[in-house]
């Protein structure tokens, strides 16, 4: 599922690739980070702002932790080449 994260007006710049979609629904134990990638769109592709996406990434996969400050914000990144939408 899409959960996005920067929005530029109608243009969503990256969002959370997740395994389950936690923004419907307020009742449940929410994601692990093993359950989630944070994904750059590519300038080229127009994704617009819809919760109920579910998205096919392909592009460089990044692993490790990715540390600001003292917190670990996410531990897969993905700079997403193409996107499909279903």
């Amino acid at each position: 599922y899409v959960i996005p994260v920067e929005v530029d007006g109608e243009r969503v710049r990256s969002f959370v690739l997740a395994a389950k979609n936690e923004m419907g629904c307020c009742f449940g134990d929410g994601l692990a980070m093993n359950q989630w990638a944070f994904v750059n769109v590519p300038e080229s592709q127009q994704l617009s702002f819809d919760l109920s996406l579910i998205a096919t990434v392909l592009g460089k996969l990044s692993v490790g932790e990715e540390i600001e400050e003292g917190y670990v914000l996410s531990i897969y990144r993905v700079d997403a080449e193409k996107i499909r939408i279903e």
